[in-house]
């Protein structure tokens, strides 16, 4: 989302967020550098709140355009957040670990990481993998769009 919307703030020029953005971009590649697979630090909510508040105030702060995409990279955040309250904010994304090292999930699907562990055996690197190339899929779009309005 950082490096989506830094792109989109150039091809705007709506430079406003960046402040916010590049300094956050570079303190979660560090983070992604020294936690990198296997991981041995749990994020939480206390980073995912507070990296999802600095994007939100990074969209915010610059122009309406620019609020728009923001709003739309968000989207697989607020597919999750339903998903959630879906099961009443008491769901576990654990999976059942199987011997050949693939996630098993059989349970109601309360959460993106049980729609994927639903949809085949995936081994946790995959899992991520996807929800990552979902988002990428999102922001290549967005950046695609952007670009068409700003000449069309």
């Amino acid at each position: 989302m950082c490096i989506g919307l830094i792109a989109l703030s150039f091809m705007l020029g709506a430079q406003g967020g960046q402040f916010v953005l590049v300094p956050l971009l570079g303190a979660l590649l560090a983070f992604l550098w020294y936690n990198r697979y296997p991981a041995r630090i749990f994020l939480g909510d206390s980073l995912t709140l507070c990296v999802g508040a600095a994007i939100a105030c990074a969209a915010i702060i610059s122009t309406p355009s620019f609020k728009m995409f923001g709003f739309f990279l968000f989207v697989p955040m607020i597919v999750e957040f339903v998903l959630k309250a879906r099961g009443r904010f008491r769901a576990e994304n654990y999976s059942t670990l199987l011997p050949d090292g693939r996630l098993l999930y059989q349970g109601r699907i309360e959460s993106l990481t049980h729609f994927i562990t639903r949809t085949g055996r995936y081994r946790e690197w995959q899992v991520v993998s996807i929800l990552w190339g979902a988002e990428s899929l999102l922001v290549a779009v967005l950046l695609v769009g952007a670009r068409l309005l700003a000449t069309g």
